[in-house]
């Protein structure tokens, strides 16, 4: 990223690597917590003049989705992550009673149900006597 002296930071080049796939792109292997490793990132050719004041910023992320795909940052294959290890971990961190929730959902929901029916009964009535002009 090219820093300028007023604090915007423009995108000079950009590359990405999944920690997995370091050393292979067909054997991935996990990384240790606290231990250090060596990556190296292509960045692409590209052509930048970094005029006078002006400095060199790097950002590093786990993660630019949409860009690049979702980094779960649990060391899971996102081709098997399932719905229920993220369900699981929501209901651990929010501690939500659902059998009050659902119940105040359906007790909300079903009078919207109810007049939508009813209004388009009144509609589909209302077309087939009268007849569509086109």
């Amino acid at each position: 990223m090219d820093l300028r002296p007023d604090g915007y930071a423009q995108n000079v080049a950009e590359g990405v690597i999944r920690a997995r796939y370091r050393e292979s792109l067909s054997s991935p292997t996990l990384i240790t917590p606290e231990k250090v490793y060596e990556y190296t990132v292509d960045l692409w050719a590209t052509s930048h003049v970094f005029l006078p004041g002006h400095s060199v910023r790097l950002e590093i992320s786990s993660s630019n989705f949409p860009r690049f795909d979702r980094n779960l940052n649990t060391g899971e294959d996102q081709a098997n992550w399932t719905l229920s290890v993220g369900l699981a971990e929501f209901r651990t961190l929010h501690q939500v009673q659902w059998n009050l929730t659902m119940a105040a959902t359906i007790l909300f929901m079903a009078p919207v149900i109810a007049i939508f029916f009813a209004a388009q009964k009144a509609f589909v009535e209302g077309v087939t006597l009268t007849g569509v002009k086109g």
